[in-house]
This record gives C-alpha cells, sequence and structure tokens, in this order.
C-alpha cells in the first residue's frame, strides 16, 4: 500500500480552525517573548507617574517641600527584582526632616509618608501595570 502524506489526503477538513492553529500558536509564542520588555515598560511607565504624584503630593506640604525631589523608587542592587519605595540622597541637612516625615520626633507626629504612599498605592500600581502590558499585548502587530 503506497503511502499518503498529510497534505495530499482529501479526507482532512481544510480552512476553518484547524488551518489557523499554527499561526495563533506563533501569535502566543510571539507574545510570551515579548511580554518580559512589555512587562518593563509598563511597570518604568506606571513608576514614573507614581513618583511624579507622589513628589507632587509631598511639594504640597510647606514644612517638607523640600524633600520632595528625593522621593523615588529603585531597584535594590543585591535583588534585582525587588522595588525601593523611600527617600533617597537626601542631604545631611535635611536628614532629620526625612526622619520627622517619616517616623515624627519630640514635636512633630509620625507622618509615615512612605509607607502610607506604598500601602495606598501598591494596588493602584499593580493594577496599572497590568492594564499596560494587556494594552501592549492587544497593539502586538504580527507581519504578514
Amino acid at each position: 500500500m503506497a503511502s499518503m502524506s498529510l497534505s495530499t489526503d482529501a479526507s482532512l477538513p481544510s480552512g476553518g480552525l484547524i488551518s489557523g492553529i499554527p499561526s495563533a500558536v506563533e501569535y502566543a509564542d510571539l507574545l510570551s517573548s515579548l511580554l518580559p520588555a512589555m512587562l518593563e515598560y509598563s511597570m518604568n511607565e506606571v513608576l514614573e507617574e507614581h513618583v511624579k504624584e507622589s513628589r507632587e503630593n509631598l511639594e504640597k506640604d510647606d514644612d517638607y517641600r523640600r524633600l520632595s525631589q528625593y522621593y523615588d523608587v529603585v531597584s535594590n542592587e543585591d535583588e534585582q527584582d525587588e522595588l525601593v519605595f523611600g527617600l533617597f540622597d537626601v542631604p545631611t541637612q535635611l536628614q532629620t526632616k526625612a526622619t520627622a516625615l517619616e517616623f515624627g520626633d519630640a514635636t512633630t507626629p509620625p507622618r509615615a509618608f512612605v509607607r502610607r504612599t506604598l500601602f495606598k498605592e501598591g494596588d493602584k500600581v499593580a493594577n496599572k501595570v497590568g492594564k499596560g502590558v494587556r494594552r501592549a499585548m492587544g497593539e502586538v502587530v504580527v507581519d504578514a
């Protein structure tokens, strides 16, 4: 009996769902290969927005306005996948003010600015990152 190749077998259905499966698999593979870059881009975009908004909120406070430029989100040097939120590179003359902002002092109650900001904004930041990735995945165009 002669062997028949699948491409010439008339009994196999053509068109429809079966013919689209290879392209769907290729598209899914493309999306999975682009996911890390999409996630990084979305995270950077959302974190920049978060820092800008947090600095603006701090600038509204007359007592702590001078600290606003030092609020940032950075990557932990030891753990590359860990983010650190806080006041960084604060000059010596403002360090007491930064400590008072977060933990209070003899005359000022603690404001817990960094901890409150992270607590209030954590879910919002994560949701925005997810939306950004989903939007980017929907915008991926495959060259034909």
